[in-house]
């Protein structure tokens, strides 16, 4: 079939549009609690962007790791509602009962 070249162009013009839009919400900034921050800054230490971490025993590593990098254990720590939301933002992944960080983490801990 025979598409005129105002078709094929405006077809063109709406992927263009898709794509972008798909790259400026990657591209921006996401605010997070600082118990998750916490988490992430975990996560990357633990370089689990590819090799993932065991989620069975990341929870008793995290508070040991709080307790000598903070030198204190997070108040009112919610291991599962935390888990959820990084989850639910795309942050992190769980694939095989392993816990993969999706984002690149930038910054540090004060």
């Amino acid at each position: 079939m025979h598409q005129s070249i105002y078709q094929r162009v405006f077809f063109n013009y709406l992927q263009l549009l898709i794509v972008t839009a798909l790259f400026i919400q990657k591209a921006t900034k996401q605010e997070i609690k600082q118990e998750d921050a916490y988490v992430l800054y975990f996560l990357h230490q633990r370089n689990c962007y590819e090799q993932g971490i065991c989620e069975s025993e990341v929870q008793q590593e995290y508070l040991h790791w709080c307790e000598r990098t903070l030198d204190k254990y997070p108040d009112n720590l919610e291991w599962d509602k935390t888990i959820e939301r990084l989850r639910e933002e795309k942050i992190i992944d769980i694939e095989n009962e392993k816990i993969y960080l999706k984002e690149l983490v930038l910054g540090h801990i004060k």
